[in-house]
C-alpha cells in the first residue's frame, strides 16, 4: 500500500485509489510530536476517515518530531505506530 505524507491542515486534492495519507498534527505530547491523521482513498478515489495514529521512532528523546519520507510502501522495524482509538483498527480493516 503507498502511504503519502501531508503537511497539518492539508487535503489531499486527488488521492490515488488505495492510497493512504497521513496528514500530520502539531500535536506536542510532552515534547513528542508523533501524530499524524490516517485517510484511505477508496477504489473510487473517496476519502475514509480512519483516525488518529501515533508514529514514533525507537530512541527518540524529547523534543523530537516523527520524520517520514514524503511516500513510502513500508517504513523499516525501527519505527512503531499505535491508534489512538479503538475505532482506528477497525475502520482501517472496514476499508481494506
Amino acid at each position: 500500500m503507498q502511504f503519502t505524507v501531508l503537511p497539518a491542515r492539508a487535503w489531499p486534492d486527488y488521492p490515488r485509489p488505495g492510497e493512504a495519507l497521513l496528514v500530520r498534527d502539531n500535536w506536542d505530547d510532552y515534547h513528542f510530536k508523533t501524530t499524524f491523521y490516517l485517510l484511505y482513498a477508496d477504489a473510487r478515489g473517496e476519502i475514509k476517515d480512519i483516525g488518529s495514529v501515533k508514529i514514533g521512532r525507537f530512541g527518540m528523546t524529547a523534543p523530537a518530531r516523527t520524520s517520514l519520507p514524503d511516500d513510502f510502501k513500508v517504513l523499516d522495524e525501527a519505527f512503531f505506530s499505535l491508534g489512538q482509538k479503538d475505532r482506528s483498527a477497525s475502520n482501517w480493516l472496514l476499508w481494506l
